[in-house]
């Protein structure tokens, strides 16, 4: 029974993640949900790809996402430790999404850079 559960949660907890990544549904949802889990999982569980960063900017560029909600989600990726990077680019630009106060928001040009490249 307690397999069963771990199961159920492991797969409740990438659906989440899924979630998150894609941004599938409401974000403040989402992270209503993953709150549910621990944030330190020391496996990872589900990947960032660049095409998942390009979803989401181009919401952002079609007004259907604002900076506030970019950064929101990008800090909610950023603070997971069961979310695994396809590669350093993609780290640094969630951190670079995430932290606008270090490194400055992204620019609708830059945007069209990211999606473009």
């Amino acid at each position: 029974m307690c397999n069963t559960l771990n199961m159920f949660d492991d797969t409740n907890r990438k659906n989440a993640l899924n979630d998150l990544i894609e941004l599938s549904r409401p974000l403040d949802l989402i992270i209503e949900d993953l709150s549910k889990f621990s944030w330190d999982e020391s496996e990872d569980l589900v990947m960032i790809k660049k095409i998942d960063i390009e979803t989401v900017l181009k919401s952002v560029i079609d007004e259907k996402l604002s900076l506030k909600e970019l950064e929101k989600w990008a800090n909610a990726i950023e603070s997971r430790e069961d979310i695994n990077f396809a590669n350093e680019e993609i780290k640094s630009l969630i951190f670079r999404i995430a932290n606008p106060e270090t490194h400055g928001e992204l620019s609708l040009g830059e945007m069209k850079s990211v999606i473009s490249h």
